[in-house]
């Protein structure tokens, strides 16, 4: 039978409580699995009791149950016939009867070598005849029986064997019904946190099917794009109802959206800054966030996540616009007093003494320098982020540019004692503003240099796409690295790596925002790796023009 005893050191007349019995080889998992049911100890039910009823009369028994077999008890969900609701396990006849798939029949169990000295066939209710079907719980482990039961021998017919497992197999689905109602209970539980999430979330989220349609949108998402009163969200196609046109209204085609192309593949986009329109037709500046949703591993739609981000927009422009005011306004007093500082060092006005005056002008003329530089990438930078400098594109040689990068900041290098290598391996022309894009790979090489290690190189490496027209610029230094919770936020307006960078380099951390302006201007993108003492890569992409040199 499959089963390991459990033996008993109780007397023969003491066992009723305690009698010895077999258990299933699954008997951990079959317990988990009953336990599971939550049905254990519950109300009698209706559902239950007509099949007993009905077991009972058409197999003409006195005694018919639906029975529950627990770690030391066997208990009755139904019960037709017997006064109790329950009995020890161990002088339960279906504890042998879960051991198998078919019908467990005794036919007379005072001539039964397993039950004849059964309390139960000895004493009340002096049974004889047993008949049990296995039931099975969800899990497929044997949890219990319907059986019947007699008073005097008897022996079931074919049909009668077959009528048991068909009452069986009736009150197997009602045990599953009750998992299936829990399971109901809980999914409407859930449903309703959800939704109670859905409507206190103040960003709005929207789940769309793979066809783009909206499924599912929350209050907030209707009411930041206008449709809340208008019939919502559900049902439309989102992108050509709020994300159909580009910031300067020309058509946004679906096939170009990203949240477009998760719909047909795995993935996740984060953080991208976007518009879409209110159905008044106003423009709504978002920050947006969309992951696939997958079954079975294949796509069956997504997840949009969005917040309106105008006002932090309008906070951000008014910053660029006080500082880029104030940085204009100290640029021409700077500019003076940097020329007639100037004028001082170069003795013009005759010679100075050597000694701490002479020191003094220097530092002020040094630092003078740089609050100038400091101004002019203010002003560079909110131009450039407003739109209000204009790219002067034309063709342009890379390796033209690169070389006159390098010439920039060479004398930096010498100073302290950093080589200087760059290789570009074929003619390459670009259509850009030729001198941003060497301002932004003199900033890159400023920094390189400034965290270099003395005796070692800055290289600069080109290379350039076998697949399509895009060229990637690598600017790499043997410094100390870029901390991996620093990289994410390296490219933002006045961040540097660490605050100690702020001390030992000079810099107000706006190069690399500065940087990351001019490149995106020109279609590109800059990105950075970095190992912790090992240095790191800055590596600007760029769309190349017709591959060859200017004339």
């Amino acid at each position: 039978m499959n089963a390991t005893p459990r033996q008993s050191t109780t007397e023969p007349h003491e066992r009723q409580a305690a009698y010895a019995y077999p258990l299933p080889h699954d008997e951990a998992g079959r317990l988990a699995a009953l336990h599971a049911l939550e049905i254990l100890g519950t109300p009698r039910e209706e559902r239950f009791d007509r099949i007993t009823r009905f077991a009972r009369d058409s197999l003409q028994v006195p005694i018919a149950l639906i029975t529950l077999v627990d770690t030391d008890r066997q208990w009755y969900k139904s019960c037709q016939g017997l006064p109790n609701d329950q009995t020890p396990r161990g002088v339960s006849f279906c504890t042998y009867a879960i051991l198998s798939d078919d019908i467990y029949e005794v036919t007379d169990a005072s001539q039964d070598p397993v039950f004849s000295d059964n309390p139960t066939v000895t004493g009340p209710p002096y049974l004889r005849f047993y008949a049990g079907q296995p039931i099975r719980a969800p899990e497929g482990h044997r949890v219990g029986t319907l059986c019947v039961l007699d008073r005097r021998p008897r022996q079931l017919t074919p049909e009668q064997r077959q009528r048991l497992r068909d009452l069986a197999g009736w009150a197997e689905l009602e045990l599953h019904a009750v998992t299936v109602y829990r399971a109901a209970r809980e999914t409407e539980k859930l449903r309703h946190r959800l939704n109670s999430v859905l409507d206190a979330a103040a960003e709005g989220i929207v789940a769309l099917d793979t066809a783009g349609t909206v499924v599912l949108a929350n209050p907030a998402a209707e009411k930041l794009v206008g449709w809340h009163e208008h019939g919502g969200l559900k049902g439309r196609d989102f992108h050509r109802t709020v994300h159909s046109r580009h910031t300067d209204g020309t058509p946004y085609p679906s096939v170009d959206c990203p949240v477009h192309s998760l719909l047909q593949e795995r993935g996740v986009v984060t953080a991208q800054e976007d518009t879409f329109w209110r159905r008044d037709g106003t423009p709504l500046p978002v920050r947006r966030s969309a992951a696939t949703v997958t079954e079975a591993g294949q796509p069956t739609g997504a997840v949009l996540v969005f917040e309106d981000i105008s006002l932090e927009q309008e906070v951000t422009r008014a910053k660029d616009e006080f500082a880029a005011m104030i940085s204009h306004e100290l640029r021409t007093p700077l500019t003076s007093i940097r020329g007639s500082l100037a004028l001082m060092a170069s003795g013009t006005f005759g010679e100075l003494p050597t000694g701490p005056l002479h020191d003094l002008l220097d530092m002020a003329l040094t630092n003078t320098d740089r609050l100038v530089r400091l101004a002019t990438q203010v002003l560079d930078y909110e131009r450039l982020s407003s739109g209000r400098m204009p790219l002067r594109r034309a063709p342009a040689s890379l390796r033209d540019l690169v070389s006159a990068s390098l010439d920039t900041v060479r004398g930096a290098a010498d100073a302290a004692g950093i080589g200087l290598e760059a290789e570009v391996p074929s003619p390459i022309t670009l259509h850009v503003d030729a001198d941003r894009i060497v301002q932004a790979l003199v900033n890159l090489l400023g920094n390189a240099i400034k965290f270099s290690r003395r005796g070692h190189a800055v290289t600069v490496l080109v290379r350039r796409s076998t697949e399509d027209s895009t060229v990637y610029i690598d600017v790499t230094d043997t410094g100390r690295g870029i901390p991996p919770d620093a990289v994410g936020r390296i490219f933002d307006r006045f961040r540097q790596a660490d605050s100690s960078d702020a001390r030992d380099h000079e810099g107000a951390g706006l190069g690399l925002a500065l940087v990351k302006s001019i490149i995106e201007a020109h279609d590109g993108t800059v990105t950075v790796r970095s190992s912790i003492g090992a240095g790191s890569t800055f590596t600007i992409t760029l769309p190349t023009s017709d591959g060859t040199e200017p004339s």
